[in-house]
């Protein structure tokens, strides 16, 4: 099955020639960095190191149990 990866974009984050815009810059940076602690740390540890835990990391077992279909 063909992989397809769909990107989203652009999203206008701001802009950093009026301070209004460093400040918007900053909060959606903040909004990653959140989303990047809470969902993606979650997926990565329980996805990732389980299997490098699991000793079950073998090269096309865990490529093909990682595939991300669309």
């Amino acid at each position: 099955m063909p992989f397809f990866q769909i990107m989203l974009g652009p999203y206008p984050m701001g802009t950093t020639s009026v301070i209004s815009g460093i400040w918007r810059i900053l909060y959606y940076l903040n909004v990653l960095v959140e989303w990047g602690r809470n969902e993606y740390r979650r997926w990565f540890e329980e996805t990732v190191m389980g299997y490098l835990q699991d000793g079950v990391a073998d090269d096309s077992g865990l490529a093909n149990s990682m595939a991300i279909r669309v």
